[in-house]
């Protein structure tokens, strides 16, 4: 059998640094004893990666080095993969501190106290196929203060020398947390490279960073408000007709979110009631309350969500297990109107089932949590988000579509780095009809939103891969907004919801030096 491959990235979140210098050495030896020694270490954000090829039932240890405590969390992401990873990690004595079996698309999590600890990487695999794991750096385990509320903590601010009673140290328009974690302009200084032009410039914000440029043509539902995220910036260009809005989107691939947790303290708010989709029933809230009875912070809160997700959980493929006619998911064939009343349009036909048991097992929250099932991405957000509003952790919705995404007729401009190109989406045939899209969740994590799908991310990759999505709209509820007109296989190729004009980068033109 031909090679696999498997890739170990190791992410550093700022947050776990602010209690202290966290220094990292990682020795990755395989079968063939080729050693590599990466190293992360100060007080920069670093993602730090290396790919080695392995056979089946292979494995592979890593030793390495903590120096403050933190909470460390393991990923899969597997390809046309059957069988799973077994992660074992030891202390310095030998002793087992974890031992888990990764199947795809799975998350677990540890508390680690300071030392040394070796990880050992088992593959089980019955074919060829291409796996990731990713071992991601979150968080200090305790909150820091941050008297401002603008995502970075006091002892972050001294250290900059921001003012840690402001959110905008220098009145430039940006916070200072956009400042030193997505735009990397200097927050003490309105005009960071002295052009006479403002920092908070559209242009000038892109100047300090690796940037990517993408002008979009859309057509509903989307909302430029709720596209301004921490991840991009957009505006409208022009109105060309045909109810398309074509913008011009920057994304900052380079942003990284600090995940600075507060004291775990449920909340009661439009962010944690239920919705049409989002039910939940007072067992939910028993069951799950129990879980996170001692849970010290709404970090901690949500990974606990996370791993009993996919404890209590399976997929279920709309099509092939429920008998339903097409997989387009059931949140693009209706929504609810203003008035409250569901609008069914498009709607396959069940062959061995009821439509009223395909919704129980793929729509709605509360039977998907007693049956134990989910579907796709919407699906899975939706129970998602109920189980964490069942406990007061504030979530939304977000759906997203990849940036790289054209066919081969479009004409599409791209002038883009390897590590973002995604084949899946790439000159696909002008006879296919391919749709793209992904719905995840957003988390109240301290003060900040953070995204959350199988993990909680702090960058804006998804899923451990170096796919880069682009953020159209936020939800309380997936069938607020009508995907009926566009969002169909019969209109796809000629009226498809967004085309691509051109995706280009731009490198940053200097440095402002100021980054925590």
């Amino acid at each position: 059998m031909g090679k696999n491959w498997i890739i170990i990235s190791v992410a550093l979140s700022a947050s776990a640094i602010f209690s202290g210098s966290l220094g990292l050495w990682m020795v990755a030896t395989t079968r063939s004893q080729e050693r590599i020694r990466p190293s992360i270490s100060g007080t920069n954000d670093m993602d730090l990666g290396f790919t080695y090829p392995f056979r089946n039932d292979e494995h592979s240890t890593f030793t390495f080095y903590i120096d403050s405590p933190c909470i460390i969390s393991f990923s899969s992401w597997e390809r046309n993969l059957w069988g799973y990873n077994e992660i074992i990690i030891q202390d310095d004595d030998g002793k087992k501190v974890v031992q888990w079996e990764i199947r795809s698309n799975e998350q677990h999590s540890e508390f680690f106290e300071e030392g040394d600890y070796t990880l050992i990487v088992k593959f089980n695999h019955s074919f060829m196929g291409c796996c990731v794991v990713a071992v991601s750096f979150l968080s200090s385990k305790t909150p820091l203060p941050d008297t401002d509320l603008d995502g970075l903590p006091d002892k972050t601010e001294i250290e900059c020398k921001t003012d840690i009673t402001k959110q905008d140290t220098d009145a430039d328009g940006l916070t200072d947390y956009e400042e030193t974690r997505k735009y990397l302009t200097n927050p003490l200084e309105a005009d960071s490279d002295k052009d006479g032009i403002d920092d908070s410039d559209w242009n000038e914000r892109r100047e300090c960073t690796y940037t990517i440029q993408a002008i979009i043509d859309l057509r509903p539902p989307f909302t430029l408000e709720e596209m301004q995220d921490f991840y991009q910036d957009v505006r409208i260009v022009e109105e060309p007709g045909d109810d398309v809005t074509r913008f011009e989107l920057i994304l900052y691939p380079e942003a990284r979110e600090i995940l600075n947790p507060a004291l775990y303290e449920p909340k009661d708010n439009e962010y944690t009631a239920p919705t049409f989709t989002k039910n939940y029933s007072t067992a939910m809230q028993d069951e799950l309350g129990e879980l996170l009875e001692d849970a010290p912070t709404d970090l901690e809160a949500t990974l606990r969500i996370l791993r009993y997700f996919k404890i209590k959980t399976r997929y279920v493929a709309i099509d092939n297990d429920l008998g339903y006619s097409t997989d387009l998911p059931l949140n693009f064939s209706m929504h609810l109107a203003s008035d409250g009343e569901l609008i069914r349009k498009g709607l396959g036909e069940p062959s061995h089932t009821s439509m009223a048991e395909i919704e129980r097992h793929v729509l709605f929250a509360n039977s998907m949590f007693e049956l134990g099932t989910h579907g796709a991405c919407g699906s899975t957000s939706t129970l998602r988000g109920a189980m964490m509003r069942s406990v007061g952790l504030e979530e939304k919705i977000i759906v997203t579509i990849p940036l790289l995404y054209f066919y081969e007729n479009d004409g599409t401009e791209v002038i883009l780095k390897d590590q973002y190109w995604d084949e899946r989406f790439v000159s696909i045939p002008r006879d296919k009809t391919d749709a793209a899209d992904h719905f995840f969740n957003m988390v109240k994590i301290g003060a900040r939103w953070i995204r959350v799908d199988y993990a909680i991310m702090n960058n804006a990759n998804i899923y451990n891969r170096n796919s880069l999505y682009i953020k159209i709209l936020e939800q309380h509820e997936i069938l607020e907004d009508d995907f009926t007109q566009y969002w169909n296989y019969e209109t796809w190729r000629e009226k498809r919801p967004y085309r691509y004009v051109s995706i280009i980068e731009q490198e940053a033109q200097h440095s402002a030096g100021h980054q925590p």
